[in-house]
């Protein structure tokens, strides 16, 4: 029996620290790649825990040195808009970063190896690696800060007179809206309905408000790019995720399987988080407030294991769909906590005040936890 299976089969939850070749006193390292939401989430929460902190080393590996503001990116298509935060001001000082991209997880070794420098050896790795677009050619993506550049350059000196934004997500949705505001001629596109992640009463809302905004909007349509009109992508994001040697299971779509503590079933070692993971409750869907709660679930998972506490509480759930309609309206509906629409919204300058507080309040709570860890709040939801 191979190094990997035993310790697959040796899960926490199964066997004492001692049978996986750990003294009391053994700093556990534990790698986080990716410095999204959930990364740093995880990463904080870990580095700032009172009694954790001496029995851990936490090492984040992040493609660059700031954290993108992907619930920003829309507003960022104007030139004057940043959406990036330097990870210096967001991190505990006892976190070691490592600028670097992951090339592969390497699970008989317990090493991750990076494009550029040495392997980082790991006790436990969590894999945080979001997810990207994938747009046809002749389209631009909106899905992190590469895709800025072009597409601020189609805006300002393009002779296209038509923008289309394919998908009527949230993404979709406040970018036909931003732009259609200032003074772009938009128009949405969904192969099914515009907003359809939302409520009835809701989804009729944020219709009414875009076509406010003069922006068409056109339901039940598959649409290619072309070339005389500029095509903004917001459908069809895919995992991103770091390759494992051995394999581990993926669903169908690439992204990790994990376990009811956001494990992989072929390997405890390995834990997956936000837009990278399968977890098994459905109503889990991608997004912003998915990556902070489920980064602070795995933190108290991976806490609880080198204290050698009861393992916590693991689901996580929802309050609401907040929506940005523009710079000065919104939408809010509020949801159960396994995501279901109650019918109750939120309209106008009011939602977006809403819409702000949350935004701001999104860095905010990363810093928070850099200073306390479990200052951030878990939305609970239905177990795993």
């Amino acid at each position: 029996m191979d190094a990997v299976t035993v310790s697959a089969r040796l899960s926490r939850f199964d066997a004492p620290m001692c049978l996986m070749g750990m003294s009391p006193t053994h700093r556990t390292t534990i790698v986080i790649i990716g410095a999204g939401y959930a990364g740093i989430m995880a990463a904080n929460r870990i580095a700032s825990h009172p009694m954790a902190t001496a029995l851990t080393r936490v090492r984040l590996i992040s493609a660059s040195a700031h954290l993108v503001e992907r619930i920003r990116l829309h507003e960022a298509l104007r030139a004057e808009e940043d959406p990036v935060r330097p990870l210096s001001e967001l991190l505990n000082p006892a976190i070691d970063v490592v600028i670097g991209r992951a090339t592969s997880i390497d699970r008989k070794r317990g090493v991750v190896h990076l494009s550029d420098g040495d392997p980082i050896p790991f006790d436990q790795v969590v894999l945080a690696t979001g997810s990207t677009s994938r747009a046809p050619a002749g389209a631009l993506p909106i899905s992190g800060i590469a895709d800025l550049q072009p597409l601020r350059d189609e805006l300002v000196g393009s002779s296209h007179t038509r923008i289309r934004v394919v998908g009527g997500g949230l993404t979709g949705i406040e970018t036909a809206a931003e732009l259609a505001e200032q003074g772009f001629d938009v128009e949405i596109v969904d192969s099914g309905t515009v907003g359809s992640h939302l409520g009835v009463r809701a989804r009729k809302q944020a219709s009414h408000e875009l076509r406010r905004l003069s922006c068409t909007v056109i339901d039940n349509r598959t649409c290619q790019p072309e070339p005389d009109i500029l095509t903004i992508w917001a459908a069809g994001f895919a995992p991103v995720t770091v390759p494992c040697d051995p394999p581990v299971s993926t669903s169908s779509d690439g992204r990790i399987v994990v376990n009811r503590f956001l494990r992989s079933p072929d390997d405890p070692r390995i834990t997956a988080v936000g837009d990278c993971a399968a977890p098994p409750a459905p109503h889990l869907r991608p997004s912003c407030a998915s990556a902070l709660s489920l980064g602070a679930v795995a933190a108290d998972i991976l806490i609880s294991e080198v204290l050698d506490a009861p393992p916590p509480e693991t689901g996580v759930g929802y309050v609401m769909h907040c929506v940005s309609l523009g710079r000065n309206r919104g939408l809010v509906e509020h949801v159960s906590p396994d995501d279901v629409p109650n019918g109750s919204i939120l309209t106008g300058k009011e939602a977006r005040r809403v819409k702000d507080w949350v935004m701001d309040h999104t860095v905010q709570w990363l810093i928070e936890e850099a200073e306390r860890s479990g200052s951030y709040r878990i939305v609970r939801g239905p177990a795993q």
